[in-house]
């Protein structure tokens, strides 16, 4: 997640405003970013159905679990 989140932010400085550097912008960074979208969408997949399962059978701090999906599934 945290390199989705650096070259999707490195993309943007480069790109959208131009900041100029070495790579930034370029379409290699694009790409890295797809690559670590797609990592950290797997890894988000694999690990959520048996973390919201187990978190549901233990109901402790349901509110708050349910309520943080809530404003995911919102987002």
């Amino acid at each position: 997640m945290l390199s989705c989140s650096l070259t999707g932010t490195a993309y943007l400085l480069g790109h959208e405003f131009h900041i100029q550097g070495a790579a930034l912008g370029a379409h290699t960074i694009l790409m890295w970013h797809g690559i670590a979208a797609m990592i950290a969408t797997m890894a988000l997949g694999s690990v959520l159905p048996f973390h919201l399962k187990a978190g549901l059978k233990s109901k402790r701090k349901l509110w708050s679990g349910l309520s943080q999906l809530a404003f995911w599934l919102l987002y």
